[in-house]
C-alpha cells in the first residue's frame, strides 16, 4: 500500500499521510493569513467573510452599503461631500481633507445675541442699555489703598488721599465698591465714585435725604447747612448714630 503525505501552507490547517483507501482534511484558518499592505483595488480584490459561520469570498466591486445593518443602521445616499464652505461668520472651510471652520473674530450681520458667560473685549463700540452696578467712577492715583467707602479728597503725595477735616472744600467723593462705568481705567489708582449711589463710611445720626460732607478719617456726616463745593451728596438711608456704612447718592456740589 503507497503512503501519501499531505501538507497545508499558510491558511490552512490540517493534512497528513493518506493511503490509497484513506483520506485527510483540510480547514482554512483565517488567522494565518498575511496582512494586506497595498490599496484595496475594487475590480479585482476579494474579502472572504464569515457567513453564518461559513466562510465565503466576495469581490470589492461587489459590495454594497445596502446589504449592511446593524442596530445603529446605515445610511443609503450615494454621493461624496466635494466641499465644505464658511457660512456666516465663520471662516476656513475646503474640498478635500481635513476641513476646519473658526468663528471669524469680526461678527456681522447679527441682530441680537445671548451669552450665557463673562464677554471679554478690548475695545467695546456700541450702545450699554444697562448696568449691573450705579456709580459713575473715574481713577485717581492714591497715596493709600483704602478701602471701599472711604471718603477722599485732592491732597497727599498722590492724586488723593482721604478725608481728615469736617467739611473738606477739596473733597472729591467717595472710594467705589462696584463702579457702573470705570473711566481712565489703565492708570494705576483707585476708583471714585462721582456720581450715582455708592456704600459710604459716615458717623453720626443720619436721616434719609441729609446733605453729605466729609468728616474726619475718611468718613463722611450729615450737615445740612453745609456750602456748595463741600457737598458729597444725599443720604439714601437712615443711620441712628456712631460709626457705619450706608448708601448714598454721590452729587458733588
Amino acid at each position: 500500500v503507497t503512503s501519501v503525505g499531505v501538507s497545508t501552507s499558510a491558511g490552512l490547517d490540517g493534512g497528513g499521510t493518506i493511503t490509497s483507501s484513506g483520506s485527510i482534511a483540510l480547514s482554512l484558518n483565517l488567522a494565518e493569513l498575511t496582512d494586506m499592505t497595498a490599496d484595496v483595488v475594487g475590480s479585482t480584490d476579494e474579502l472572504i467573510l464569515l457567513d453564518a459561520g461559513s466562510q465565503r469570498r466576495k469581490a470589492i466591486n461587489e459590495i454594497k452599503l445596502s446589504q449592511f445593518s446593524n442596530d445603529a443602521g446605515w445610511t443609503t445616499n450615494v454621493g461624496d461631500i466635494t466641499g465644505v464652505t464658511a457660512g456666516t461668520n465663520l471662516n476656513g472651510g475646503g474640498a478635500s481633507g481635513s476641513v476646519t471652520l473658526n468663528l471669524d473674530t469680526t461678527l456681522t450681520g447679527m441682530a441680537a445675541a445671548t451669552f450665557s458667560g463673562t464677554v471679554t473685549a478690548g475695545l467695546f463700540s456700541g450702545t450699554a442699555t444697562a448696568a449691573r452696578y450705579a456709580d459713575l467712577a473715574e481713577k485717581y492715583t492714591s497715596d493709600a489703598d483704602y478701602e471701599p467707602g472711604t471718603v477722599v479728597k485732592f491732597g497727599g503725595e498722590a492724586e488723593i488721599t482721604q478725608t481728615t477735616d469736617e467739611s473738606e472744600p477739596a473733597v472729591v467723593g467717595v472710594i467705589s465698591t462696584d463702579p457702573a462705568y470705570m473711566m481712565n481705567k489703565d492708570i494705576d489708582g483707585l476708583y471714585v465714585a462721582l456720581a450715582g449711589r455708592v456704600p459710604c463710611k459716615v458717623i453720626g445720626p443720619v436721616a434719609k435725604g441729609d446733605l453729605m460732607v466729609s468728616a474726619a478719617n475718611g468718613r463722611a456726616k450729615a450737615d445740612n447747612n453745609a456750602q456748595a463745593g463741600r457737598i458729597i451728596g444725599k443720604a439714601i438711608e437712615a443711620h441712628e448714630g456712631g460709626e457705619g456704612v450706608i448708601e448714598v447718592l454721590v452729587n458733588m456740589m
